[in-house]
């Protein structure tokens, strides 16, 4: 079998999920929340990110999300009445709030070095921005 291409996966493969928990603070403090409290309530609100097919499958934006649903979600769960839109996603991409697994990077250098094609996948809503 003759390899055409490596595909990898940007959360979790290139990009690390070390930081997470920096960025649940930054949406608490946004919130007004206490970190203790959003850490005890996170689960239910990211299951809730993750099952919104119309988002997954691009019905609609990252930002009408971070709009409506998710700020609905947050209210819902913390009893606050927020009226601005926490922005959140486009910090998978910010340098400063995550890192990148250098290995993989590494090996990408050396499959591109030694003429594979390789590609990316992602459901990062601002990766291209």
């Amino acid at each position: 079998m003759v390899i055409k291409a490596v595909v990898f996966d940007f959360g979790g493969v290139i990009m690390s999920y070390s930081q997470l928990p920096k960025l649940f603070m930054k949406i608490a403090d946004d919130l007004g929340v206490d970190h203790q409290t959003f850490l005890s309530r996170k689960d239910k609100i990211f299951q809730f990110f993750v099952g919104d097919r119309r988002l997954m499958t691009g019905k609609i934006t990252a930002e009408e999300f971070e709009e409506a649903e998710f700020l609905d979600s947050l209210n819902h769960a913390f009893g606050t009445n927020h009226k601005e839109p926490i922005r959140w996603m486009h910090h998978f991409c910010d340098p400063n709030m995550f890192s990148y697994h250098k290995p993989i990077l590494n090996f990408i250098d050396v499959l591109r070095a030694n003429g594979f094609k390789t590609g990316l996948l992602t459901n990062n809503f601002y990766i291209d921005k």
